[in-house]
């Protein structure tokens, strides 16, 4: 048999059969793989929806969470009068600051940052989560088992790494039990997750959002605005921000400011933005603050913040604080409510635009006309004051042969002074009238003779009445005058000469005569004080002194002081004198302005009445000439003022005394009330004043009483205060104005932090400060410079001391007068760190010692002497260095005078951090999902509709149970990151 050969291979078919298998087996993988991956992605699928589920729970456990948070604050801090602290209060040593702890078991605080509500009632209750059930109030002071942990390093990061655990705020968890969980009896509960909450205060902690807006307020005149800068605390000083206007120089010379800092800063409506908005200002021209970085705020979390709004709130007694603004302005109704009580009744007749008689070219100096009080004028009044008084009264006789008359005379010895911050001019003379003398019994003896008679001094028809009248055109400002006698005259010396006696004319028949037989004789006087109705009765001398001025012809009186007692009188130390020549003084009536009574609650000098307690308590011992006038007011072993000697250049003005302030422009804290009208202890922020309620009843709204037609865009000279919702002007213009503002950058005193302290501390600073000799005759003296860089100033006369402060002092009493004169106080920022620290030691020193009571009002915190005790730690009233320039006393009445708008003894912005979590119900220790938000919320004037009179958002909040005070707004929320915690 023939084989063909084809030329191809040949396949078998066991070949083929095995191809079959493998292509079987692939495509058999391949499936598997397929379906694999399909379980797989399945798997996936279910596990991300599970884990989504899980997310959304722990979401939902941390919204309860946040609104138990809320419900916790509106409950127990929404009363007008609970207050807010934190638990850093305990903190022990008491000066250690918060930024470099010790260990908790030595400092004796655990978690220092715990917010704590206090009422009237009951002690603290912290805003932090507690377990369900549980009768334990959570103890900051004790450690936390498994605790959570709320603020961490993306928030709080402190200089030293190895305190972060003592930054960190960490609160107990509350777990959350369910029942019908599937896989367990329905009636069983089991843990499916977790709640933890902090409400963090946030007005214990000092404002980025503070800056200089003087410039700003558009009604102003530049002197205003000048004096504005030293009124108030209006930029805080941080480490971190500056808010101060930066120079930029073009390539041609020209110099710009870059006020980028101040403008951003007030586009950030809540803490997040500030708090995530870092990096250069070419990047984001409207949320990067120049300079400021992340790390800067983290390590300032406790100490700084963006964001902390007040409501103008008395805590004291509840409701809204009043506006003193207004003034007289106001219907009688409002007038009788806001003046009610007799310590508000003297600033009654406030005008707060009062208008100068003349005025220096720069606006700086002003003058005032000596004005009476008038209680139909909305105006003050202001005019000298009798500081030392001597009137002496003298008998002699005056014998024409044989026969001697008896003559009366009178001689004046006074000190009159200008206690006033600014010149006083005198359009006028100045009479002092004496009135009520009393009456005289006496007897003339001589040798041959003895006559009795009877004169009553205060009758004119018998006695002709002692009349001085006082001529000075220009009193400057603290200015003493001396006169004596009874015609005026200018010399060049201090004292103003007056006749040496005033002979008092005797009605004809009544002058005593006496007989004597030669010229050596001697006549005695016999004589006693008596009542003019009833001669045979021995009274007590008294008398009235007048101040009366001259207005075209009619003499208008301007203050009387009404003296009495055995002991104003002076005479010889027997009832029985010798008449003598004419300048001898038989008897005298005299006193000086006592220490006592300068340093008491009653020396005012915006009164017109004046009793004899009320201004004297001792007495010289023998008749003053006016070579010895010399009136003192005594502070301690300083004697601060003393009188002008004669020997003194009647322009030389460097023993000039200020003491008062005439307000120049608006008042823009309650503190300045205390610089007219206030004594020198019981001003408003001295302490225990009878005044201190003020901080908590009134405040000072500057809103313009005139020209007020819109209130767009309108900056207030009190520029911490925002105008909100939609008010009219009249709204803005009445007494109860405080429903419609907002306390921007609102302090609370109970704060423990010392940075937040010494930031607005720093609050008034300038590079150079522009000082003005006071006006003569209506003339500028000029403009004096003082070099203020690197300093924080306070002024004891906030609106006045570029009048009073002088370059350089010569005379003896420097060393004596010049802390009253010297109304500017510069520190270095050493000295505010020394106080802020010892303001902090203090508070918490008086926490402790009060049982863990925090402040309750501000005059509650003046009252405790908080600020005079921490300024007494430090060196800063100490006598300055040789060669130094000298500097005003600083007190806590100073401090006021800048800080008072800010301050209040609890906090109406908190930052609300909330947790929850998602647990195996087999095993809560295996958390599935944890979430994080946090939340700023404020306290609002709207009060909460359980409270008993909603409608009225000025009267004070029901305490009652079931009552929730005002309601609390959020302002911002955010879900976190735990990165950011």
């Amino acid at each position: 048999m023939k084989r063909i050969e084809t030329g191809k291979p040949t396949v078998s078919l066991r070949q083929r059969k095995g191809f079959a298998i493998v292509l079987v087996a692939a495509l058999a993988g391949l499936v598997f793989l397929l379906g694999a991956s399909l379980v797989a992605v399945s798997q996936l699928q279910r596990a991300s929806a599970q884990y989504d589920q899980r997310m959304q729970l722990a979401r939902d456990h941390a919204r309860a969470s946040f609104e138990m948070a809320l419900g916790e604050l509106q409950r127990h801090a929404g009363q007008d009068t609970t207050v807010t602290f934190t638990a850093d209060a305990y903190r022990s040593p008491r000066d250690e600051d918060f930024n470099a702890p010790s260990d908790p078991a030595t400092s004796g605080v655990y978690q220092p940052f715990w917010t704590g509500v206090s009422n009237v009632t009951g002690g603290p209750r912290w805003l932090v989560s507690r377990p369900f059930g549980q009768s334990l109030e959570p103890d900051p002071l004790k450690e936390i088992p498994d605790p959570v942990t709320l603020v961490a390093r993306g928030s709080a990061k402190p200089a030293n790494d190895s305190d972060q655990a003592r930054h960190d705020v960490r609160v107990p968890k509350a777990p959350i039990k369910a029942k019908g969980v599937l896989g367990y009896p329905a009636q069983e509960e089991r843990a499916i997750g977790h709640t933890a909450y902090w409400v963090g205060d946030l007005g214990v902690k000092a404002s980025y959002a503070l800056y200089d807006k003087s410039g700003q307020v558009e009604h102003y005149k530049d002197s205003e605005k000048l004096r504005l800068r030293q009124m108030t605390a209006s930029n805080p000083r941080h480490d971190t921000v500056d808010t101060n206007p930066v120079p930029v120089v073009a390539d041609d010379g020209t110099v710009s400011y870059d006020d980028t800092n101040p403008i951003r800063i007030d586009q950030y409506v809540n803490d997040f933005q500030f708090r995530h908005r870092f990096g250069s200002a070419n990047d984001d021209p409207y949320f990067f603050l120049n300079d400021l970085t992340e790390d800067d705020v983290q390590r300032r979390f406790h100490d700084y913040t963006p964001l902390s709004i007040g409501i103008l709130c008395n805590t004291a007694e509840g409701g809204l604080k009043k506006d003193l603004t207004p003034g007289v302005d106001i219907g009688e109704s409002e007038g009788e409510e806001l003046w009610d009580g007799t310590e508000l009744q003297r600033f009654s007749n406030l005008s707060f635009l009062i208008e100068p008689t003349a005025s220096a070219s720069n606006g700086l100096a002003l003058a005032y006309e000596i004005s009476p009080s008038d209680s139909e004028s909305d105006t003050l009044f202001f005019h000298p004051i009798l500081t030392d008084f001597n009137l002496r009264v003298g008998f002699w006789l005056r014998f024409q042969g044989n026969v001697g008359e008896l003559v009366l005379g009178y001689n004046l010895a006074t000190e009159l002074w200008n206690p006033y911050s600014a010149t006083l001019i005198q359009d006028g003379n100045i009479r002092v009238r004496i009135e009520k003398l009393p009456s005289i019994a006496g007897t003339l003896r001589g040798p041959s003779d003895t006559r009795e008679f009877l004169l009553n001094l205060e009758d004119e028809s018998q006695v002709s009445r002692p009349i001085y009248e006082l001529s000075k055109s220009v009193w400057r400002p603290g200015e003493i005058a001396l006169f004596s006698g009874i015609s005026a005259v200018q010399p060049s010396s201090d004292v103003h000469e007056l006749d040496r006696f005033n002979h008092a004319s005797i009605a004809e028949g009544l002058q005593p005569r006496i007989f004597r037989e030669s010229e050596s004789e001697t006549v005695q006087l016999d004589f006693s004080f008596v009542d003019p109705a009833d001669p045979t009765t021995v009274v007590p001398a008294s008398l009235d002194v007048v101040l009366e001025i001259d207005r075209d012809g009619s003499f208008i009186r301007l203050a009387t002081y009404r003296l009495s007692g055995e002991d104003l009188l002076f005479r010889a130390s027997e009832e029985t004198v010798d008449l003598g020549i004419e300048s001898d003084a038989t008897f005298a009536f005299t006193w000086s302005l006592s220490d006592e009574v300068l340093s008491s609650d009653s020396f005012n000098v915006q009164k017109t009445e004046y009793e004899f307690a009320d201004i004297a308590s001792s007495f010289t011992s023998e008749v003053i000439s006016e070579d010895a006038l010399n009136s003192q007011i005594v502070d301690g072993s300083i004697t601060l003022l003393g009188r002008r000697p004669v020997s003194a250049s009647s322009d030389d003005w460097s023993y000039d005394i200020p003491y008062a302030e005439i307000p120049r422009q608006e008042l823009t804290s309650v503190a300045m009330l205390n610089q007219f009208g206030g004594s020198y202890e019981g001003q408003p922020g001295k302490v225990s004043s009878i005044l201190n309620p003020l901080f908590d009843t009134s405040f000072f709204s500057t809103v313009p009483r005139t020209g007020l037609n819109a209130l767009n865009n309108l900056i207030l000279p009190n520029a911490h205060l925002r105008i909100e919702g939609t008010p009219t002007v009249s709204d803005l213009q009445s007494i109860r104005s405080a429903q419609y503002l907002k306390v921007h950058g609102q302090f609370n005193v109970n704060s423990t932090s010392k940075n937040a302290w010494a930031a607005i501390l720093r609050a008034v600073a300038m590079d150079n400060w522009q000082y003005v000799a006071p006006i003569v005759e209506e003339e500028d003296e000029g403009i004096g410079m003082l070099d203020t860089s690197g300093k924080f100033l306070f002024f004891n006369f906030p609106q006045a001391s570029q009048e009073v402060y002088s370059g350089s002092y010569d005379s003896p009493f420097a060393d004596r007068i010049v802390k009253l004169r010297r109304g500017i106080i510069p520190l270095d920022d050493g000295e505010i760190v020394d106080l802020a620290h010892n303001i902090v030691s203090e508070i918490r020193q008086h926490f402790v010692a009060e049982g863990g009571r925090p402040f309750r009002s501000i005059e509650d915190f003046l009252d405790s002497a908080i600020l005079e005790s921490a300024i007494a730690e430090t060196s800063i009233n100490d006598p300055v260095p040789d060669g130094e320039e000298p500097r005003g006393i600083l007190t806590q009445s100073t401090i006021m005078n800048a800080l008072a708008p800010y301050l209040s003894a609890r906090s109406e912005t908190f930052l609300i951090r909330a947790y929850g979590d998602a647990v195996d119900p087999a095993d809560p220790s295996d958390v599935w999902a944890r979430a994080y938000c946090e939340a700023v919320v404020r306290r609002t004037v709207e009060k909460h509709e359980t409270d008993s009179n909603p409608s009225d958002t000025m009267s004070a909040t029901s305490s009652d149970a079931g009552e929730f005070g005002r309601k609390f707004e959020v302002i911002a929320f955010r879900w976190m990151d735990p990165a950011d915690l």
